[in-house]
């Protein structure tokens, strides 16, 4: 299995989400956390999965939410580096400076 790595703006933008979540409804924001735990799983078991969609940069569609896990792959350290969750309809430029 695949190591699983968030930078930290990638946890800032989770962290945000949560909170945006738990302002709309009590305890979304914890479902939108084991959804992404649960597709964090998913790209563990085979990170080269999903598409490409810039330079080296894969995403995830978010199985419940409007969001987009994006990861490059560290094969030569067996891992997958999450740069960015972002909803889908955000301009792709805000996260891309992070490659």
């Amino acid at each position: 299995m695949w190591r699983a790595e968030i930078i930290f703006q990638a946890r800032k933008d989770i962290e945000k989400t949560v909170i945006w979540y738990n302002e709309r409804k009590v305890g979304l924001g914890k479902l939108f956390l084991e959804h992404i735990s649960a597709d964090v799983s998913i790209i563990q078991l085979n990170p080269y999965a999903f598409a490409l969609k810039y330079q080296e940069v894969r995403s995830k569609v978010m199985t419940t939410f409007p969001y987009m896990i994006h990861y490059f792959i560290d094969a030569k350290n067996h891992k997958f580096i999450i740069i960015a969750v972002f909803h889908t309809k955000l301009n792709p430029s805000n996260w891309k400076k992070r490659i």
